[in-house]
């Protein structure tokens, strides 16, 4: 059975994502929690920006960057959370905005040896990271 790794947004949650994702048969679907809180602030910031309901808490995120997005403060301890969902692989990932970002980094990783093959990754409405720290592992993508 193909397993699929899925990486929420900012502002979201495993167990919201693995409901959008119900529609889904023949695949073994992981949603992980990201391990940081966000804070009422950056939750109600994201929210006015969007325009939306607010999704049901808790509301986490994969890390916290400080603003030019230079650095991702909590990095190291997302990365070190997921790498055991990465050990019985190649898994695939599905990447949701922040969870996007998380996921074309962790392929990033895995290209240069860092993590265990990821076999496909899709990447919806995310961008490249903007990590000083991943900089050098991303090279390659340019090429």
């Amino acid at each position: 059975m193909t397993r699929l790794v899925a990486l929420h947004g900012q502002s979201m949650n495993g167990a919201i994502l693995r409901e959008w994702l119900g529609f889904l048969e023949g695949v073994e679907i992981v949603c992980p929690d990201a391990p940081h809180a966000c804070s009422p602030a950056t939750v109600d910031r994201l929210y006015d920006l969007w325009d939306r309901p607010r999704l049901p808490p808790p509301h986490l995120a994969w890390w916290d960057a400080i603003d030019d997005g230079r650095v991702y403060r909590g990095w190291q301890t997302t990365v070190d959370a997921l790498a055991p969902l990465l050990e019985d692989g190649p898994v695939q990932l599905l990447g949701f905005s922040q969870g996007a970002i998380l996921a074309g980094a962790l392929v990033a990783l895995s290209v240069q040896g860092e993590l265990p093959p990821i076999e496909r990754a899709v990447l919806v409405a995310g961008f490249a990271p903007r990590s000083d720290l991943l900089s050098p592992y991303l090279d390659w993508v340019a090429e």
